[in-house]
């Protein structure tokens, strides 16, 4: 039977391997979608800083590593601000409708179940995400339709309470567009890519946000590859 003392070697070794499995997982360079360099980012908030209706949910995206679904799927009352946190119980999806010979008939949108059962979770406010809530619920009533009922969606816009995927999508890429600058389209799948890839490299150096970056992957270690752009030679 093991002594104390050798079940706390063991023990150790334990977390150290899974420490490294998971800054091998982080090593991984996703082709098709990347996150934004600090730079692009900087710049895109800086573009649609001016516009309200997008920029709130966005920056709270990137404080929170929410899906776009998720976070234009948020209401009033997943909200607690009194103590510094918000609930992910649903997310905006498309319900897709096909034929006898298996063609699309039609789309709508839909507030459904989160991507996967994990996805349902608990997630910290950042003070800067907590002060952009509480900005927007003084001032969306008078720039959109957002209405502040606890079973309301917190995110809405000049024509409706609330986006579909499309539509903020759209809202999105058309301000873009308008604003003439170096960035005219958006994939919004980056936002939550680029909060990963800044996890992930606070990771190398900082126990933390190991932890930080397992709850933004929902403590599944072996997915969070896709949200990290970091090379090899950064180990």
């Amino acid at each position: 039977m093991p002594t104390s003392f050798e079940w706390l070697i063991g023990f150790s070794c334990f977390g150290l391997l899974a420490l490294l499995y998971l800054l091998y997982q982080l090593i991984e360079i996703t082709e098709k979608i990347e996150g934004l360099t600090p730079e692009e980012l900087a710049e895109f908030i800086e573009i649609i800083k001016p516009y309200p209706i997008i920029y709130n949910p966005i920056m709270v995206m990137l404080n929170t590593g929410m899906r776009t679904q998720e976070v234009i799927g948020l209401k009033w009352r997943d909200i607690d601000f009194q103590n510094d946190r918000l609930f992910v119980r649903q997310a905006v999806t498309m319900a897709v409708e096909f034929d006898e010979d298996g063609k699309i008939k039609n789309r709508k949108s839909i507030v459904g179940d989160t991507k996967t059962e994990g996805s349902n979770r608990e997630i910290g406010l950042t003070p800067e995400a907590k002060e952009i809530l509480l900005t927007w619920r003084e001032e969306a009533p008078s720039i959109s339709k957002t209405k502040l009922g606890d079973d309301d969606f917190v995110f809405g816009y000049e024509k409706k309470p609330s986006f579909t995927y499309c539509a903020f999508r759209d809202r999105v890429n058309d301000y873009l567009i308008r604003q003439a600058g170096s960035i005219d389209k958006m994939r919004l799948h980056r936002f939550r890519h680029t909060v990963g890839t800044l996890l992930a490299a606070e990771a190398l150096t900082s126990p933390f946000s190991v932890k930080i970056l397992c709850l933004f992957c929902h403590y599944n270690v072996p997915k969070v590859c896709p949200y990290s752009r970091i090379r090899r030679s950064c180990l």
